[in-house]
């Protein structure tokens, strides 16, 4: 068994459609880059829009707390652990230090 992932750009609204637009590789995930009250409320929207059975959350903020959708949300957690020191580097490259 296994399971289709969607993709939600088609059913993004307001703030979440512009951050589609500015971060072109997303696809298969709904961006929560804050959670003021416009971003909530189409946040909720583009997710109660998708029509999904179920969404998958990986935010360390509780969603099912903040909004009011008709979908399930299933928070999971994870753990980052960083390879060989390749962030630290790709900081320092950034900042050009």
């Amino acid at each position: 068994s296994g399971a289709d992932v969607i993709d939600p750009r088609g059913f993004a609204v307001g703030s979440i459609k512009k951050l589609y637009a500015k971060f072109e590789h997303l696809d298969s995930v709904v961006p929560a880059m804050g959670y003021y009250d416009e971003q909530i409320k189409d946040l909720a929207e583009t997710i109660n829009r998708s029509g999904a059975e179920i969404v998958i959350s990986g935010t360390p903020v509780d969603l099912r707390s903040l909004l009011k959708v008709k979908i399930p949300i299933v928070q999971v957690n994870y753990e980052l652990v960083e390879r060989a020191g390749n962030l630290e580097k790709a900081i320092v490259e950034f900042l050009g230090k």
